[in-house]
């Protein structure tokens, strides 16, 4: 059907692109899903593809990862940190820590 890069919207071209040349399956450079808008991305991206929703079970996992991060913005609402690495995950780092803040 497709091919998903994931770690790859930063790269280009990526390895997606090379068989997107090759074949006919069309490719979606994805970051990596490390904060709640880019595993959003991703699960949107899979459930487009497939035509079959994430199970129930995925949703209430991500209820309580919202919950927990309600509970950890009052420790973390004035920290200040720098981060520094690999350009892809320092994307989806410093996304979380923003959806932190």
């Amino acid at each position: 059907m497709a091919t998903l890069t994931i770690g790859g919207s930063v790269q280009e071209p990526g390895a997606g692109d090379y068989l997107e040349k090759d074949s006919v399956l069309r490719t979606k450079a994805l970051p990596l899903p490390i904060s709640l808008e880019f595993t959003d991305h991703l699960v949107a991206s899979l459930e487009e593809l497939t035509r079959v929703a994430m199970p129930d079970r995925y949703e209430q996992e991500r209820g309580r990862l919202l919950d927990t991060m309600i509970d950890a913005h009052k420790l973390l609402a004035d920290v200040k940190t720098a981060v520094y690495g690999d350009t892809e995950m320092v994307l989806g780092i410093t996304r979380f820590m923003g959806e932190l803040a």
